[in-house]
């Protein structure tokens, strides 16, 4: 590699802004600092991090119409160093929203400056994209351009063509300040952005200026992740060398940064830190990650007010560059406690008048290494300690301007910063105590109750503070002596429950504690003699009365669902269901209370009502249902015409007659209230059919179906099924074969009452065909034929056959004609007489009905 310009040049710049190099300076807290670039100003700010990973974005300065970018974090002075947009100087940030102009950079009218970082030696490095060096500046006092850094491809990388890419921000690393990251934007920023192969990569800076490979980059590997950004404006890391970047997520060269990520360098992975942050077209990012923490914690964590003990431990954490030679440490336990050890790995001077033996703790020229940790325990004795919370809290002064010359120590396990180690002094808790109560003996003058306590660990002789407090909060203090059977005596003492808050002997701090016990000192209620009366149940709408005596007297107040009355009585008028529920009555006289509770039932309205039908037409059933509002089981009693009773909830008749019309009345009961309902119901004239059951026919006649109307006749007529019928919404239709063996008749008025039946048509199938027993076929022209004679039931002779005496046919016709005898056998087979003998035939019919039947028997043929 070549370096361009190993020659220090020394610029003496301008002050662009007066004020002194140490004033205005940015906190070092291990934060990481956020600069986002807007069109009309730059805001700076820090990022917390808070549990259940919530993100916080706090403004700290903000500079109106100006730009920066490359900022750094100088943790020699506190300043932040950036490049101002538009110019080619380099400035200095202060934190009351100034900044000083340093100069200009060397080289270039028009610097391309993206990124930039400090050392830990206090030196500012920026990288200039037209050069594609690092420049080395001495900001502290003048600023000075020190060194030029080439920046070249490491030989093993997939890039062999000389080093040309953007770089949008580099940070370098806090555990190895020879390393820098940066990140080159992938091609969904810029597709142009080259070399082509690793776009997306983390990058890795070689700055050890004793390194031959100094400027050397090494891609490490794509960015990857649950999130992904296309380019990263800002690179930081925090105090604990975690690396962040902000940037954006979505491609373009607008898209705008707003994406807080953590990454972990040696595999490139990118982890999403909390939801989106403040958006800005461009972001430039730095961190002071050189913190300097005391942990300071104390066990146990709870510990009798005497003769016990507490460890505190203390933890210095030094993740800083700075050698800490000469630091102050102090501390002050609390007063009735003595330190009584001092021990770990530091280097430092107790000083003498402090340390074991007191409650203070100095150590002089106490020394912490860089990068580097010190822990110390402190053991201590408790003597005489107050009951209650005691906090103890160490400080670290003389400190450099990094951190702000002194630290005082946080406690880790609480979630506020800067927390003292605190633990819980706890009572001594008494054991085996003896509590004898006497109750005051007038309830207008309480005040002479008394209260004798005795315990083994109660000392005879000496005189304790005691303090009880009631449920008023209000403190009762007195001085007693114990007597010689380790008891003393509160007396005096009004009604009321107490807590024994305090007992200690005078003149110490540590007090004694009767755990999770309430000393009750109940007046005489028993003579106050309470009763009540009231006018429950009612029903809604009705008026309320509630009553209370009380004896010799007092005062009264009722406490109900709704309302809190006072007085002895409770009168409300016309009351609904919401006034149901327990009465409470708290009758007092004076220190005396007695309460007395009556339970109130008001049953809602029942609005009785009947649901169902008021016109019936006659044998229709009726159906009439009681309705009636109540949680409570009702009761009902129905009467009405032709002797209607019924206490069922639904009351029926299953077919009305005239008889049954009339107004039907239903009273409807909760046992409290009752109410009526009326219902008035007409009996419609309604028609009725005569017609037979069955109809019989020979149907050598035409059958006409003749039903007759009794009642209303003005009605309109419907048969079913239609078919069969020669119509189907007349009075009389006649039956046409074929026919069904059943019809229903329908009738309904104008009132659209109703009437049906059914008739079911039959016939003798005894006598359906006339069949000879014999026939002689001679040509005498009588009884010549084998001929069938069917009945007027007989729409169709199908088909007749005659077999001989051996099974076979020997004649088969049909349909057949009955009027010709020529369609029938004539005795002759296959043109030649037959022989005299019985033959069998067999015929098959159809009826008018269209039902299909088959006859047999024997024909005699005589010669």
């Amino acid at each position: 590699m070549t370096i361009k310009l190993r020659a220090v040049l020394v610029l003496l710049l301008g002050v662009g802004l007066c004020s002194s190099l140490w004033s205005q300076t940015f906190r070092c807290e291990g934060r990481l600092i956020l600069g986002t670039n807007n069109p009309n100003f730059m805001q700076v700010q820090t990022i917390g991090f808070a549990p259940f990973f919530v993100i916080s974005y706090n403004p700290t300065a903000i500079y109106f119409g100006e730009g920066f970018d490359a900022l750094g974090f100088n943790p020699k002075d506190n300043y932040i160093y950036a490049v101002r947009e538009g110019t080619n100087t380099i400035v200095r940030l202060r934190s009351d929203n100034t900044f000083e102009t340093l100069g200009p950079v060397p080289g270039v009218d028009q610097p391309e400056i993206f990124a930039g970082d400090c050392t830990v030696d206090g030196r500012y490095l920026c990288h200039e994209n037209g050069l594609d060096q690092i420049l080395v500046f001495s900001v502290l006092e003048d600023l000075v351009l020190e060194d030029r850094i080439d920046l070249y491809w490491d030989p093993s990388s997939v890039n062999d063509e000389p080093f040309n890419t953007r770089i949008d921000d580099f940070a370098i690393d806090p555990n190895n300040p020879t390393i820098a990251y940066a990140y080159q934007a992938d091609g969904n920023f810029d597709p142009d952005i080259l070399p082509l192969a690793t776009q997306g990569h983390l990058l890795q800076i070689n700055l050890d200026f004793n390194s031959p490979n100094l400027g050397m980059v090494t891609p490490i590997a794509p960015l990857t992740g649950n999130v992904s950004l296309t380019r990263m404006g800002s690179l930081f890391f925090d105090d604990f060398g975690v690396l962040y970047g902000y940037g954006a997520q979505f491609g373009g060269l607008n898209s705008w940064e707003n994406r807080l990520v953590g990454i972990n360098p040696q595999t490139a992975t990118a982890t999403a830190q909390g939801s989106s942050g403040p958006s800005a077209p461009a972001t430039d990012g730095c961190s002071c990650p050189y913190s300097l923490k005391a942990n300071y914690m104390v066990e146990p964590l709870v510990a009798t007010c005497t003769d016990s003990e507490v460890t505190y431990s203390l933890t210095i954490n030094n993740r800083s560059f700075e050698n800490l030679t000469e630091v102050i440490l102090t501390d002050t336990i609390p007063e009735g406690m003595l330190i009584t050890g001092i021990s770990g790995g530091f280097v430092g001077d107790v000083d003498p008048a402090t340390g074991v033996g007191t409650r203070f703790l100095t150590i002089n020229n106490l020394r912490i290494p860089p990068r580097s940790v010190v822990e110390m325990t402190i053991e201590a004795e408790v003597i005489d300690i107050p009951v209650g919370n005691l906090g103890s809290q160490v400080w670290l002064r003389n400190l450099p301007s990094l951190f702000d010359g002194e630290v005082v120590s946080d406690d880790p396990s609480t979630s506020n910063q800067n927390d003292p180690a605190i633990f819980a002094a706890d009572a001594i808790f008494l054991e085996n105590v003896v509590l004898d109560i006497t109750p005051p003996t007038d309830c207008l003058s309480d005040n002479d109750g008394h209260v004798v306590l005795t315990s083994p660990q109660f000392l005879p002789g000496i005189t304790y503070e005691v303090t009880l407090i009631n449920d008023d909060w209000i403190r009762t203090e007195r001085e007693i002596t114990v007597d010689g059977n380790n008891t003393f005596e509160l007396d005096s003492l009004p009604a009321g429950s107490y807590r024994l808050d305090a007992l200690r002997p005078q003149g110490v701090r540590c007090s004694y504690e009767w755990k999770d016990t309430t000393i009750m000192i109940e007046p005489p209620n028993e003579q106050l003699q309470v009763s009540i009366e009231s006018n429950s149940p009612l029903c809604e709408g009705q008026d309320l009365r509630m009553k209370a005596t009380l004896t010799p007297g007092g005062d009264a107040i009722w406490r109900g669902p709704l309302y809190i009355v006072p007085g002895l009585e409770m009168n409300w008028d016309s009351v609904g269901p919401a006034f149901s529920g327990t009465y409470e009555l708290t009758a007092t006289y004076g220190a005396c209370e007695q309460i007395r509770e009556e339970e109130v039932r008001v049953e809602p309205a029942i609005n009785a009502a009947i649901a169902g039908e008021l016109d019936y037409c006659e044998r229709e059933q009726m159906q009439l249902l009681a309705e009636g509002v109540g949680d409570t089981l009702l009761t009902y009693q129905w009467s009405g015409p032709n002797s209607a009773l019924d206490t069922a909830q639904l009351l029926e008749i299953a077919s009305m007659t005239p008889a049954d019309g009339g107004s039907y009345q239903v009273i409807i009961n909760n046992g409290t209230c009752q109410d009526t309902a009326v219902a008035d119901i007409s009996i419609l004239p309604s028609p009725t059919i005569e017609l037979p059951q069955v109809l019989e026919a020979d149907f050598c006649e035409p059958v006409i179906l003749q039903p007759k109307i009794n009642g209303d006749d003005n009605v309109a007529y419907s048969w079913a099924p239609s078919e069969g019928l020669s119509c189907d919404d007349c009075p009389n239709p006649e039956i046409i074969p074929p026919f069904l063996p059943s019809y229903q008749l329908n009738v309904v008025n104008d009132t659209l009452c109703t009437d049906s039946t059914t008739v079911l048509i039959s016939f003798d199938s005894d006598d359906l065909i006339y069949v000879p027993t014999a026939f002689s076929p001679n040509q005498d022209g009588v009884n010549d034929y084998f001929q069938l004679f069917p009945s007027c039931l007989v729409s169709v002779l199908r088909k007749v056959e005659v077999y001989d005496r051996w099974g076979g046919l020997v004649f088969s016709n049909g349909p057949l004609d009955p009027a010709d005898p020529r369609e029938f056998w004539n005795g002759r087979i296959n043109g030649k007489p037959a022989l005299q003998s019985a033959y069998l035939w067999q015929a098959e019919i159809e009826l008018v009905d269209g039902s299909v039947r088959k006859l047999n028997g024997e024909v005699n043929l005589l010669r």
